[in-house]
């Protein structure tokens, strides 16, 4: 649990929230409690033979400031459902990831007074291990570089370290402890996962949290531009 409050400038950017953290191993992942892309009803699994991961769902909602303000993220202009989020991987069996990409993609409606077309929102590539706790369960961690997307300035900047927080929510097993073996949140039936996540920006360092300012100053002058 932490609070943090940065001041740089002229730009007063208050950063107060609970961060998320776990206490697994490989990696104690905390993430800034702003930007947060939130994600739901995901479908996990994990096929140990081959390495290959996938978690699906649907993208929700995101945070985009320091007072809390949450816009909703949609699958296109007619606002049937939520917006899309792909998270694909090859995982060995010591959850070392050799390649994998994370895809978060949908429409908003008005984001400092703009919308974000229906496509991609924001992109990265997966790297490191995968965090996980050694007795099983929730949650697993992943970090990844920002790469070209439209919401890559809000998250830091393409090259930023941004990570994300999945519970698989699994009551019948799921996840036990190893990538030494298959596991799935949603009995081996596509659409039945309960799955959820964030998808945040890491504690930075102090020079990318200036990358930070300047993306969310870049957004809002964007808009001033527009109006």
């Amino acid at each position: 649990m932490s609070k943090k409050s940065i001041f740089l400038g002229i730009v007063f950017l208050t950063l107060i929230g609970v961060g998320q953290t776990v206490t697994g191993s490989p990696i104690d992942l905390v993430l800034l409690p702003n930007p947060d892309i939130t994600a739901e009803f995901i479908d996990v699994s994990y096929n140990s033979s081959t390495g290959v991961f996938s978690a699906s769902g649907y993208a929700s909602k995101l945070k985009y400031n320091p007072a809390g303000d949450w816009v909703d993220i949609y699958n296109n202009e007619s606002k049937t459902t939520g917006g899309s989020f792909n998270m694909d991987a090859v995982i060995a069996s010591d959850g070392t990831i050799t390649s994998g990409t994370l895809a978060i993609a949908g429409y908003i409606e008005d984001l400092f007074g703009d919308s974000y077309g229906t496509g991609t929102l924001l992109a990265g590539d997966l790297i490191n291990s995968v965090g996980y706790q050694g007795g099983g369960g929730d949650p697993l961690e992943f970090q990844f570089n920002v790469t070209t997307s439209p919401l890559a300035g809000l998250y830091g900047g393409v090259g930023n370290n941004g990570g994300v927080i999945l519970f698989l929510n699994d009551s019948f097993g799921g996840f036990g402890g190893s990538f030494a073996s298959s596991f799935n949140n949603n009995m081996g039936i596509p659409g039945m996962g309960f799955g959820t996540s964030d998808t945040g920006v890491e504690v930075p360092e102090p020079g990318t949290l200036s990358l930070l300012v300047l993306g969310l100053v870049a957004l809002r002058k964007r808009r001033r531009l527009l109006s």
